[in-house]
């Protein structure tokens, strides 16, 4: 028993230093003498992997795009075409009368202002009558055209 026992402590020794000598089969290389003999050189070149990093606008469309819910696309029907064109046709027909200037001068509509009821009037005029076509005068058009930088100044 003794001499099974010599030879498996000698067997765990010779294991933990690397050599092991048996009949059937011998190792007889310590790691080092392995790495040694491993292959070191390379027959292909090794190519660089150059990664182009995205710009902050790339990242942040990325991301929208991904967490953007998807819209619904609703079919509309010929009668439903049909049915809101005949309502705003009626609607632009309605609004024939024009903004009564003579009525809601400058200083009335800024009067409508103080109370709540003028203020209504005066939006209910403006929804049923066709948008105002005030032309600006010559001159404030020519310091547009002209860019004069004094007419602008006050309103910076």
């Amino acid at each position: 028993m003794e001499v099974e026992q010599e030879s498996f402590i000698e067997k765990m020794e010779k294991l933990r230093n690397g050599r092991w000598n048996r009949q059937v089969r011998s190792y007889t290389e310590t790691q080092d003498e392995m790495i040694d003999q491993m292959e070191t050189e390379s027959i292909t070149t090794v190519k660089s992997d150059e990664v182009k990093q995205r710009s902050y606008s790339e990242v942040v469309q990325a991301s929208t795009k991904e967490e953007a819910p998807k819209r619904r696309v609703y079919k509309v029907s010929e009668k439903e075409v049909r049915w809101i064109n005949e309502i705003m046709e009626a609607l632009a027909s309605k609004v024939t009368a024009e903004f009564d200037e003579k009525k809601w001068h400058i200083e009335r509509i800024v009067q409508a202002f103080g109370s709540l009821e003028e203020l209504e009037v005066l939006l209910r005029h403006k929804i049923e009558t066709k948008p105002m076509t005030n032309s600006q005068p010559k001159a404030i058009c020519l310091k547009f055209k002209h860019r004069n930088m004094a007419f602008f100044k006050p309103f910076a």
